[in-house]
């Protein structure tokens, strides 16, 4: 995680699965999809394959340009990986002088960047468990991100970073308990 290694390394394993998804497309017929790179929320640390349908051979059954939709590959790390107390906000992980005597400032965007590409399977586990103990968890996050989009909210940087994602992570934890005496703020049986 120190000076950039494992943005480095992720970048350069996302550039392999770039080059084999399009040797594997050219050869299975599905040219009609197209491959770019885009970040994650605005955020240049974290870069994604982005895969979108073209409107040629509309007639192949892989082809989903009717629907609009992307599909965003993202890199990440196994849960745990990283020493945490290492990637605290008030550490230093780019060190570029080699005088060790300086104090250098204190990163906390890049550790923070790491440490979530550590939790992406961690978080998907998370919501699918609030998912399967809450009927209407589902129905509330599909509401709580048309709410945030007609105002204006999203995950990226520029928007103010609460998204739906983090709007499903948050009403989550609510059904898990954390009030005043730990009780559960949500009650499972409510309505979205």
């Amino acid at each position: 995680y120190l000076n950039y290694r494992s943005l480095h390394k992720r970048s350069f394993y996302l550039g392999y699965l770039t080059e084999n998804l399009k040797t594997i497309f050219k050869r299975e017929g599905l040219d009609f999809l197209k491959l770019s790179y885009t970040y994650l929320n605005g955020d240049i640390l974290t870069p994604v394959l982005k895969v979108q349908a073209t409107n040629k051979n509309l007639e192949s059954e892989y082809n989903f340009f009717k629907t609009k939709f992307s599909i965003n590959i993202l890199v990440g790390f196994p849960f745990g990986v990283f020493d945490p107390k290492k990637l605290l906000p008030n550490k230093n992980c780019i060190r570029v002088q080699k005088n060790e005597e300086l104090d250098l400032p204190a990163t906390p965007l890049y550790n923070a960047s790491i440490l979530t590409m550590s939790c992406h399977d961690h978080y998907l586990k998370y919501l699918y468990k609030a998912k399967k103990s809450a009927e209407f968890f589902k129905e509330a996050c599909i509401l709580g991100r048309l709410w945030l989009f007609q105002r204006g909210l999203d995950s990226t940087m520029d928007a103010g970073g609460f998204g739906h994602f983090e709007f499903a992570a948050l009403t989550a934890a609510l059904l898990n308990g954390g009030g005043s005496q730990g009780d559960k703020v949500l009650l499972h049986g409510l309505s979205s």
